[in-house]
């Protein structure tokens, strides 16, 4: 009974997976990227455990979906399709977007990387040790790790 009381999850998962991609991968930037904003109230809010685990639990899922589409899914649109869900149950999360400090691929270009922070903890794509410069962070601090 476990795997299948799941199953909604699931769906609703790969659902946003979908609507993330076709937004991010054929809409412009300027239809979507109100999703990316971050209030800074966000950093100092308080969760609840129960918030906590079903928020990693969600992320899970999400995770686990988006790794069976390979590199056509990555992390900004696993971080949306959790942000989405995690909405939907009234939990408030900001989707962080930030280049590596220190490397640069072969033709130069920057290394990007988004992650979902819950509150000050970083509940979705933080699993790298690499520090990040944030995007949409006016202070210039590091993040995925911060």
């Amino acid at each position: 009974m476990g795997k299948l009381a799941a199953l909604p999850q699931y769906l609703e998962a790969l659902f946003e997976l979908i609507r993330a991609y076709v937004q991010v991968r054929h809409r412009q930037f300027s239809n979507w990227s109100k999703i990316l904003a971050s209030s800074p109230a966000l950093r100092d809010a308080a969760f609840s455990d129960t918030q906590r685990k079903l928020s990693r639990l969600i992320c899970s899922r999400v995770e686990r979906l988006g790794n069976l589409g390979g590199e056509r899914v990555g992390c900004l649109i696993k971080a949306i399709a959790a942000k989405r869900m995690l909405a939907r149950r009234s939990i408030q999360t900001s989707v962080q977007i930030g280049i590596n400090k220190s490397s640069r691929n072969s033709g130069g270009i920057w290394e990007a990387h988004a992650w979902l922070d819950l509150g000050d903890q970083t509940i979705l794509g933080g699993d790298t040790k690499t520090e990040y410069i944030k995007f949409n962070d006016r202070h210039g601090q590091s993040g995925a790790n911060s």
